[in-house]
């Protein structure tokens, strides 16, 4: 993996809860949305069209829409916080500064499969977390907001009226991306 760019400061500064992953600086990636909704549409019979439709709208909000990568990594999978469960692909892990200003540890993946990786295992955390319209205690685009903010992001500082508003406004497009009966 050709890494050019370092945003993140001191890779030793923060903590790595993969050491036994080679550590390289930060890449800027990206992936054309056509191939992500393509590689989605394939999984729903396995998943489910609700997660989804989550996942899609987690990617495009943790990726910029497919143009903010990190490292082929496009749902924010951090390197930081303990090892995930049922997490395979990862090639390396490096420090970006997120959304919310803060030097994190992201996973990083290869550039032919990271985009998949990054969207089934997404998918596989939306499910096992209930983070989906139908799953208990989310009936709706409110409740979707709060489980992706409370169960995903997890930081207060991205919790804004901006973000709610344009992750419901991601599940709205999501709904016109996968429909039932496809």
């Amino acid at each position: 993996m050709a890494n050019t760019k370092n945003t993140g400061g001191s890779n030793a500064e923060v903590n790595n809860s993969y050491p036994g992953l080679p550590v390289v600086l930060y890449l800027h990636t990206s992936i054309d949305m056509a191939k992500v909704v393509a590689f989605a549409q394939s999984i729903i019979g396995k998943y489910g069209i609700e997660p989804v439709r989550t996942t899609y709208c987690i990617f495009r909000n943790e990726s910029g829409n497919g143009k903010f990568g990190v490292n082929n990594n496009y749902a924010g999978i951090q390197a930081d916080v303990g090892v995930w469960d049922g997490l395979t692909g990862a090639v390396a892990t490096c420090v970006r500064v997120d959304g919310a200003g803060d030097r994190r540890r992201f996973i990083c993946f290869d550039e032919q499969d990271g985009y998949q990786i990054s969207f089934e295992f997404t998918c596989q955390k939306v499910v096992q977390r209930h983070m989906y319209i139908g799953a208990a205690g989310v009936t709706g685009t409110d409740e979707l907001v709060q489980a992706y903010f409370d169960k995903w992001v997890a930081n207060p500082k991205e919790f804004t009226q901006d973000n709610i508003n344009n992750f419901k406004s991601l599940y709205k497009q999501s709904i016109q991306t996968f429909k039932l009966n496809q």
